[in-house]
Formats: C-alpha cells, sequence, structure tokens
C-alpha cells in the first residue's frame, strides 16, 4: 500500500493523504480524501470528494504525464467530481513538468487558492510520482 503521495519540495509541497473509501461496488458510491497545499505561508486542507470511478482517472491523469516524457503542447487537467480540486499540467522545453494545483468549496466556490509553480522532472521523477499515486488511488479497492 502506498502512503500518502506528496508532490512538490521543501515549503511548496501538496500532500494527498487519509483516502476514505465506501464499501459498496457501486461506481457513484461516494469516497474522498484529503489534499493539503503549503507554499510559502499558505497552509489549506481540504476534503475531495470522490466516486468510486473517479479513483482511476485521478491516476490515468498522472500515468498520461508519464508517459508523455518528451512533453506535449497546451494544457492537460483533471478535476474532482464536485470541482474541488483541479490540477492542470504543462510541460516545458527544458524537460520539466509544471503544475498548478486549485482548491475551492466545491461547485459554487466562494474561495479558490491556486498554487503554481510544482516542477516535476519529465522522467524519473513524474514516473515515480503516477506510480506512487496509482498505487495510492488503487488501495483497499
Amino acid at each position: 500500500m502506498a502512503d500518502d503521495v506528496t508532490i512538490g519540495h521543501g515549503s511548496r509541497t501538496a500532500v494527498f493523504r487519509s483516502a476514505s473509501r465506501s464499501a459498496s461496488d457501486d461506481p457513484y458510491s461516494g469516497s474522498s480524501f484529503v489534499i493539503e497545499l503549503h507554499a510559502d505561508g499558505l497552509n489549506i486542507e481540504r476534503v475531495v470528494f470522490m466516486y468510486r470511478f473517479s479513483w482511476g482517472t485521478l491516476a490515468d491523469f498522472f500515468d498520461g504525464l508519464a508517459a508523455s516524457w518528451r512533453g506535449w503542447e497546451g494544457e492537460r487537467q483533471w478535476e474532482s467530481p464536485e470541482y474541488d480540486l483541479t490540477i492542470r499540467a504543462t510541460s516545458d522545453a527544458l524537460g520539466h513538468n509544471l503544475l498548478e494545483i486549485v482548491v475551492r468549496d466545491g461547485p459554487a466556490g466562494s474561495w479558490r487558492t491556486e498554487v503554481g509553480g510544482f516542477e516535476l522532472a519529465a522522467g524519473e521523477e513524474t514516473a515515480s510520482i503516477a506510480g506512487s499515486m496509482r498505487e495510492w488511488a488503487e488501495r483497499d479497492e
């Protein structure tokens, strides 16, 4: 079982932790995890709602970043079912994947926090995070 997954370095990190899953086999059953964002004096924690089928889409997003280690054009994005977490990714010509993480208080969104500057090396570092995210997302399935 994978422990919590941390993206970033130093004082700028995003931590995916505390997954809680429904025992139901219904793909629309509810579950959740906690996202923590830390950056330049900002510390935020949000419970992110997920459907059972959503876990695979989150892992697939990171697998896709790892598979595209040569880079891509434009922006890739993953969003949680209730829009409380968005992850945007771009790649640069220097072999980096650049992530921006947006946390908000659900679909209506009376507040939102965006933290960018999560830089991952396009090869081994991104592949390692993708593997950890896949293991984390699939635990207790």
